[in-house]
């Protein structure tokens, strides 16, 4: 990536400097996140030191820091995977006591537009923001971030926390892109909006489902690999072997289920203290997805992991079919999130999820369409888990 140069920026008289963290920086960057979220943050490298010290190393990690006085007083980074083209931007954080002065816009701003034009890396960049307050939605939105969906429940470390996904793309990304779409009925509304918000022309093919039939489930006994090493070391290997044309793997996998005799394996991303799991990819010959899936599930409740998300084409109504049979529920609309390797074209993808959670909204604040994409969400979420019950009850 090319070098990022430092930048002074003045709010209210006073100078900052905007550059990149450095290994240094260590003792400043740990004070600064748990003096924001005392603890509570679960990205490892921005509260335990050797962590940080390991991603100061990582070149896909862009991060920047804000510094007054020689004190860091805002943080923020982008996670970048080149091969994908496409980056994460997550980890705001700004001291109380310079809040108010747009620090964080700017940042955000400026790190969007260097990543987009400046290294060419990357086609889009996306994120997902808390909804229990206005401001990380209100940044984003500022600076050209559109919302195409929500993370509902995603998070439980203190309290419930649902989440929108934003993103944004570099100029003409969204005109080349695969145009082939077959969306459930049940995904429409959620492609409708984004349609809506965001300049794309494509018309897909609207597949509705048959009358549902009680479906009978055959649980796949699953072996397990919870080291994260070997984990992410047989899923380089599976990727080099099957040649992979469609890439979206910003992180990898940490927990491997598997059946040798069934010839099946499921990469996911376990993050324990927020008992959540993403299903990365599965590896598989000739499989119901319907049973896959729920055995995922099943199993992964045993590890106390209750929430799941999942990406699927959205050319793929097969799946998107399997996916809902298997009680997920449809939360978002992703443009040109997949990349072929081969054509140079981006493809959409529908986010799916599970969770095993009561539903809680109560400490909700949402902005614009995050509030239409929960409404669909929920009316998606009564369909699938209450159905006609209370309608039959009065006939």
């Amino acid at each position: 990536m090319e070098k990022f140069s430092p930048v002074t920026l003045e709010y209210e008289g006073r100078d900052f400097i905007l550059r990149t963290a450095k290994v240094e920086d260590c003792p400043d960057i740990m004070d600064l996140y748990n003096t924001i979220y005392r603890g509570y943050y679960t990205i490892d490298f921005c509260t335990n030191a050797q962590a940080y010290i390991e991603a100061m190393e990582d070149s896909s990690i862009f991060w920047l820091v804000l510094e007054n006085k020689k004190r860091i007083v805002s943080s923020v980074f982008f996670k970048i995977n080149s091969d994908c083209r496409i980056a994460k931007v997550m980890g705001a954080a700004v001291r109380p006591e310079f809040r108010g002065l747009s620090l964080m816009q700017d940042m955000a701003h400026i790190g969007t537009e260097f990543c987009l034009y400046r290294s060419d890396y990357v086609d889009l960049i996306y994120s997902t923001t808390r909804t229990n307050q206005p401001a990380p939605q209100k940044i984003l939105q500022n600076i050209g971030y559109k919302c195409i969906g929500i993370l509902p429940n995603v998070v439980k470390v203190k309290q419930f926390e649902t989440h929108s996904i934003m993103v944004i793309y570099r100029k003409g990304v969204l005109k080349n892109k695969q145009t082939e779409l077959n969306l459930l009925q049940e995904v429409i509304p959620f492609f409708n909006i984004v349609k809506d918000n965001i300049d794309i022309k494509d018309e897909p093919g609207i597949i509705e489902l048959a009358e549902k039939k009680k479906l009978k489930l055959r649980q796949i006994p699953f072996e397990a690999i919870y080291n994260p090493k070997k984990a992410a070391k047989l899923f380089e290997q599976r990727m080099q072997e099957r040649n992979f044309t469609d890439r979206f793997f910003l992180t990898k996998p940490n927990l491997v289920l598997y059946n040798q005799e069934l010839n099946i394996e499921v990469f996911l991303k376990w993050i324990d203290e927020e008992k959540q799991a993403n299903i990365i990819w599965l590896n598989y010959e000739n499989r119901n997805w319907y049973n896959i899936l729920n055995s995922i599930t099943n199993f992964c409740y045993q590890l106390n992991i209750r929430y799941f998300e999942i990406l699927i084409d959205a050319w793929d109504s097969k799946k998107q079919k399997a996916a809902m049979d298997a009680k997920f529920v449809p939360s978002a609309y992703f443009p040109s999130l997949f990349l072929n390797e081969e054509t140079g074209k981006r493809k959409d993808a529908v986010v799916f999820i599970r969770s095993f959670e009561i539903l809680d909204f109560s400490e909700l604040i949402t902005l614009g369409i995050a509030t239409d994409f929960l409404k669909e969400f929920y009316k998606s979420w009564e369909k699938i888990y209450i159905g006609n019950f209370f309608k039959n009850l009065d006939k």
